[in-house]
């Protein structure tokens, strides 16, 4: 049997401002990185988040996939997926998504996040929140198209502390669906960290990582922008009102998606 071997990666890319929670969930939409024009309405709360985003990566005109996660988690509980798991990992017993990298830049298949209801801008309020007048990035900010042999990935920013990642090898290889509890053993603490709020992280799409239970409850927003990727966009997932379309195929919405 052939041994396997993979890199965890992930890396600290810049401080980001995040507005007001308002309660706002998308999933997976399609924008064109590095144009504010492309953002709804509907999210028009979150554009000075998105511009520092944009100003983090090097990938301008291309489509990629913007998630917006804000809940009231309660103590004990987890806002994302608990245990540990990848994000560039996904196989069903209806057949990979393979062929074309996975969502959030994997080479292979992704694992679907939680069901968000399919939105609209008429699902929205108008809300009217400041923006910020200023931010202050980190210093220096190495502007690239930050990929890895296993993809593009994402880059992901949120409010509370409430996810740990790690920089280290791995023997062996995910589970079907992302899963890497059977690699526990392997956990390198020192390699290891617990993601600061407010800063931006590049995460590879083999990168392990597990979101942490809250220690009180409380609301806590999370943003993701999936870098490029050609995987299957599934119906379900939210549109774009303004018609941008994803680049892979669009596909059935399946059981996993139902609330």
């Amino acid at each position: 049997m052939e041994h396997t071997t993979f890199k965890s990666t992930f890396e600290r890319i810049g401080r980001v401002l995040l507005p007001e929670y308002s309660g706002t969930r998308i999933m997976m939409m399609p924008i064109v990185l590095g144009d504010l024009a492309s953002v709804p309405d509907s999210v028009s709360h979150y554009i000075a988040t998105l511009e520092a985003l944009f100003e983090l990566e090097d990938f301008s005109g291309e489509v990629g996939y913007l998630t917006i996660d804000e809940k009231i988690v309660t103590a004990g509980a987890t806002h994302r997926r608990s245990g540990l798991h990848v994000d560039g990992v996904y196989r069903s017993d209806g057949g990979g998504w393979g062929g074309g990298g996975g969502w959030g830049g994997g080479r292979g298949d992704l694992r679907p996040d939680p069901p968000i209801p399919t939105v609209s801008d008429a699902d929205f309020p108008k809300i009217q929140i400041p923006l910020p007048k200023e931010r202050v990035p980190e210093k220096p900010i190495e502007l690239k198209a930050r990929q890895s042999p296993n993809g593009t990935g994402f880059v992901t920013v949120s409010s509370v502390s409430a996810c740990r990642a790690w920089n280290q090898v791995f023997d062996g290889w995910p589970g079907p669906e992302g899963e890497c509890d059977h690699l526990a053993d392997q956990i390198d603490e020192e390699t290891g960290a617990t993601l600061t709020p407010g800063i931006a992280y590049w995460l590879d799409p083999l990168c392990v990582h597990e979101s942490l239970p809250l220690q009180r409850t409380q609301s806590r927003q999370f943003v993701r922008l999936s870098y490029p990727s050609t995987a299957p966009w599934f119906e379900g997932y939210t549109p774009n009102p303004k018609g941008i379309r994803p680049t892979g195929p669009i596909l059935p919405r399946r059981s996993f998606m139902e609330q």
